[in-house]
């Protein structure tokens, strides 16, 4: 049935819902994340596929992620050797941070046993909360069809069982 309905209605389904928080800077307007299918948004994935996901793109990077690991192993062996206690979480957060920034931008922005860095990233964390928490005042029709849609099979399940 699921199958069924997501083969019939996917273009309704296809956008993803905006956020207002993502409205308020016009993410929604030019983000690739946030924008409907259309026109500017194939145009943005091919952009990212042809200069960022590409083969080509991927191998001619590969030795940035390995020097950018190599870099998180020995930040791991310092602690080891030091028997010192690690955050995990925050050494792979800098970590990839680092292997984005200087794929795109040719710079580390994160710097491990920093504050600053560490503020960064409680920073992300926070927004990614705030993005990513439902705004249920602002439901439209098409999200409150999704969720009984999704109510409903529920029920249908648990009749079975």
């Amino acid at each position: 049935m699921a199958k069924e309905f997501f083969h019939k209605h996917d273009i309704s389904f296809s956008s993803r819902t905006i956020p207002a928080t993502a409205r308020i800077v016009d993410h929604d307007k030019y983000s690739i994340a946030w924008l409907p299918t259309g026109d500017q948004w194939r145009r943005l994935r091919r952009i990212t596929r042809e200069y960022f996901f590409s083969a080509q793109c991927l191998d001619g990077s590969q030795h940035l992620r390995g020097e950018k690991v190599q870099e998180l192993l020995d930040h791991v062996n310092r602690y080891c050797t030091n028997e010192k206690a690690l955050n995990i979480g925050a050494a792979v957060f800098t970590t990839t941070l680092n292997i984005l920034s200087k794929y795109i931008f040719s710079v580390d922005f994160g710097q491990y046993d920093n504050v600053s860095s560490q503020e960064f990233k409680e920073t992300v964390m926070a927004l990614l909360n705030i993005v990513g928490r439902p705004n249920l005042a602002v439901l439209n029709s098409k999200e409150m069809f999704m969720i009984q849609f999704i109510v409903s099979y529920r029920e249908k399940q648990r009749a079975k069982d």
